[in-house]
């Protein structure tokens, strides 16, 4: 039997909704509950605040959820759960928020963001550590664990031995990298075998590189993000399992 996270579609941070009367922010509690409605696994990003508790929050920067200047990694949890995001009433929710409301009705992609203080993600590493072992044990087979640093990935390996790993994949081109670096990072067929993933998961605009095409013999693909109707067809054509996506109408059938 196939993994979920090989077949069953799944909602980018949350079935969000920016442009609806009543916005529903992305990865908010509300966006959650929307997926948990219509029965589709979350995907979420986790940062750490400065305290070291895992929030559920995308960017390093405040300013565009939050209307506030600043980096995520300043502020404490309570400082934190001060901000509304894109002026509703829903706050940044913690990790272990979310596991609560979601209680494994729906499994959960989870990744951790790599453009954090590196002290952060190593003082943190037990208090994750216990919250996803916690959660695995009472909800098993319902999470799994991304991102786009392999040695992130490889660390995850030693701390949850039962939890599926991915590695992100994209081009490149806007990460903080010397070229050197860059050309390394897509085109060496050992980082996904030192970052000890289970699966891979790639941008969909980087599908047709001749190194995911060759990685995709080995490794199951996760496309990403898929945002309508032809670009779910190009990722099933490209050999993708499954996508993760965005908008309802992306899984229409035509």
């Amino acid at each position: 039997m196939k993994p979920w996270y090989c077949h069953r579609p799944i909602a980018h941070r949350g079935l969000f909704d920016h442009a609806a009367k009543e916005i529903v922010p992305e990865n908010s509690l509300s966006a959650f509950g929307q997926a948990l409605l219509h029965d589709f696994p979350i995907e979420l990003d986790v940062r750490l605040s400065s305290d070291l508790v895992p929030m559920v929050f995308h960017d390093n920067s405040l300013l565009r959820l939050t209307g506030v200047q600043g980096t995520f990694s300043t502020l404490s949890e309570r400082q934190v759960k001060k901000l509304q995001l894109l002026r509703t009433r829903e706050s940044v929710s913690s990790l272990k928020e979310v596991f609560e409301l979601v209680q494994g009705r729906v499994p959960i992609l989870l990744e951790l963001k790599g453009d954090q203080p590196k002290k952060q993600l190593v003082s943190s590493a037990d208090s994750l550590k216990n919250l996803v072992n916690d959660y695995w044990s009472k909800y098993p087979d319902t999470l799994a664990l991304q991102s786009f640093h392999p040695f992130i990935v490889r660390d995850f390996s030693r701390y949850f031995n039962k939890v599926p790993l991915g590695l992100l994949l994209y081009d490149y081109k806007d990460a903080e990298l010397s070229n050197w670096q860059k050309f390394l990072a897509k085109h060496n067929f050992l980082t996904p075998l030192l970052s000890r993933c289970q699966f891979i998961a790639v941008d969909k605009d980087y599908l047709r590189s001749p190194f995911i095409q060759i990685l995709k013999k080995h490794y199951p693909l996760i496309v990403w993000t898929i945002r309508n109707i032809q670009e779910r067809h190009m990722a099933e054509a490209s050999g993708a399992q499954n996508i993760i996506f965005e908008n309802l109408t992306t899984l229409k059938k035509i």
